[in-house]
C-alpha cells in the first residue's frame, strides 16, 4: 500500500523513485496528490502491474509533464478517478497506451474531454 505516500508535498519538485520495488502494490490513491510543485519525477522500473486503485494519484500536479507517467502500467487498474484531474501538463497523448480493460471509475480522469475516445 502506497497510498498518499507523498501527499501535500508541495514545495517537492524532483523525485527520484526509480529504485522502488513496487510488484506487489495494489494500491496507489492519491499517492502524489498535491504535490503542486512536481516538475520531475522519476519512475523508471517500476512494476504496477498488480495495482488496481490509482484514484487521485496526481491530483492537482499541476507542474508535472506526461514523461513522467509514459511507463504506469494500468492493466488491472479498476479506478482512475481523478488521477490526472487539474495536470495541465498530461495531455491524452501521454495516456493513450494506457491499457483501461479493466477500468470501471474514471470521473475526472483528467482536464478536459478529450480523453473519453480512450474507453471507447
Amino acid at each position: 500500500n502506497m497510498n498518499a505516500m507523498f501527499h501535500s508535498c508541495r514545495a517537492l519538485e524532483s523525485l527520484d523513485l526509480s529504485g522502488f520495488d513496487t510488484g506487489e502494490v495494489e494500491f496507489m490513491w492519491g499517492m502524489f496528490a498535491f504535490c503542486e510543485s512536481l516538475k520531475e519525477l522519476n519512475l523508471t522500473g517500476w512494476d504496477t502491474g498488480k495495482v488496481v486503485d490509482m484514484n487521485s494519484m496526481f491530483l492537482k500536479c499541476g507542474s508535472l509533464t506526461g514523461e513522467a507517467v509514459s511507463q504506469l502500467d494500468t492493466s488491472n487498474v479498476y479506478d482512475i478517478g481523478y488521477m490526472f484531474y487539474e495536470c495541465p501538463g498530461i495531455t491524452v497523448e501521454d495516456v493513450q497506451h494506457f491499457n483501461m480493460e479493466n477500468v470501471h471509475y474514471w470521473q475526472h480522469f483528467m482536464d478536459g474531454s478529450h480523453w473519453m475516445y480512450l474507453f471507447e
